[in-house]
């Protein structure tokens, strides 16, 4: 039997499409998967790499997209009909495929700063040039790249020169042979086809930039933290110093941390920064009730935490003393309310990780730290930490996180 060919890539062309497009010449069916920026941190762990692109090929998984598009050219008969059309071919890929991330960055993760971006551009142009006017000294003048048919290093040059012309209109046109191998490529019918009806991907949205800020401790920030790293998404923690933080107090939008910036955008309370994130990592329930019970733990569990940190900052010994007293009264009656709410698969809502669960975990991380048995009378509620305590991101984050007050 043929294989089955499933390609995992984000809804954009780039370093996919040569592979794609292959596909389509050699007319092979194959799972166009496309990822969206919002799901790819569900998807990211189960990459064998953390990244994509990603071919399964009747359940093998092979990664880096060069090796993919490769592996394809050989399979359907496009990376050369001699080892040295081969060899001429990998050269010209290792001279374009450079590019890529570069363009991407001037065109459209660009700086916010015009400075940068200018001098940014610069610098690609400039490098830019010179890799297409090596390319053009040793392409074929007969339309292709390598030989006389089309190769999958013909695939890769239209995939980036196609790039390259988004962002400067008319640059192809300098360079006459390869704007000759693009046109090959086009004229191919079932290329043609697969162009035709192909999403348009021209400006991709780009994965936000997360910074968050807040002092070296668990406190209002931890929560954000942990739902960033279960889902796998990438952002500044930025831990500051009570000496650090004063000078920096008066810019601040609100004077108080924690302050979580997004591609620039600054956004403070900590209520707000969990709940955004929450929906930002798909960790904050279904919408409708699920997501309601979500935050009706979450609210809960602040309540507790409020407690917890009352007895600690508490500097007269004898108020001290009466808090722990009433915690310690107060922490049975509130885990027992909740392990009568509880999810019986160990999650507090539904049949998967919610920032509930994780607010869960970090609010008894102290009470736990101070009493292990503190959840054997509740089941449920243990089986809660357990499964978080399963999230290798989340235990692998803990294990490395600096040991802090609250």
């Amino acid at each position: 039997m043929a294989p089955k060919y499933k390609l995992t890539y984000f809804d954009m062309r780039a370093r996919a499409e040569p592979t794609r497009m292959m596909f389509a010449a050699a007319g092979i069916d194959f799972e166009d998967d496309r990822v969206s920026f919002d799901g790819w941190p569900a998807v990211k762990p189960t990459t064998p790499m953390g990244q994509l692109p990603v071919l399964e090929v009747d359940g093998f998984k092979l990664c880096q997209s060069m090796p993919i598009a490769r592996f394809v050219a050989k399979e359907i008969g496009m990376a050369g009909k001699t080892n040295i059309e081969q060899a001429q071919a990998d050269a010209f890929v290792d001279e374009i495929v450079p590019l890529l991330p570069t363009l991407y960055d001037v065109a459209i993760d660009f700086p916010t700063d015009e400075a940068k971006r200018a001098e940014q551009a610069a610098e690609f142009d400039k490098d830019m040039a010179r890799r297409l006017e090596r390319c053009e000294k040793l392409s074929g003048s007969n339309g292709f790249l390598v030989g006389n048919s089309l190769l999958w290093c013909d695939l890769v040059l239209h995939t980036v020169g196609d790039n390259i012309e988004n962002y400067k209109p008319g640059t192809m046109k300098s360079y006459p042979k390869l704007s000759k191998v693009m046109a090959s490529v086009v004229a191919n019918p079932k290329i043609a086809a697969w162009i035709a009806k192909r999403p348009d991907t021209t400006r991709p949205k780009m994965a936000p930039k997360y910074k968050l800020t807040y002092f070296n401790a668990r406190g209002r920030a931890e929560l954000t933290r942990l739902m960033f790293v279960a889902a796998g998404v990438e952002y500044e923690d930025v831990r500051l110093e009570r000496e650090e933080w004063r000078p920096l107090k008066e810019t601040s939008p609100m004077g108080q941390l924690p302050m979580l910036e997004v591609d620039g955008q600054v956004m403070c309370q900590s209520g707000a920064i969990f709940r955004y994130a929450a929906k930002e990592t798909g960790l904050s329930g279904a919408p409708g009730w699920e997501e309601a019970q979500v935050d009706m733990f979450v609210c809960g569990i602040e309540d507790l935490q409020t407690k917890l940190w009352e007895v600690r900052f508490e500097r007269d010994e004898a108020k001290k003393e009466e808090k722990k007293t009433g915690l310690a009264t107060f922490v049975p009656s509130w885990l027992a309310n909740y392990e009568k709410l509880c999810g019986p698969d160990g999650h507090l809502v539904g049949a998967k990780l919610t920032y509930a669960d994780l607010a869960f975990f970090n609010g008894l991380h102290d009470i736990l730290k101070e009493r292990a048995d503190t959840l054997e009378k509740f089941p449920k509620l243990a089986k809660v930490v357990e499964s978080v305590n399963e999230n290798k991101a989340v235990a692998a984050y803990i294990a490395e996180r600096p040991e802090t007050f609250i």
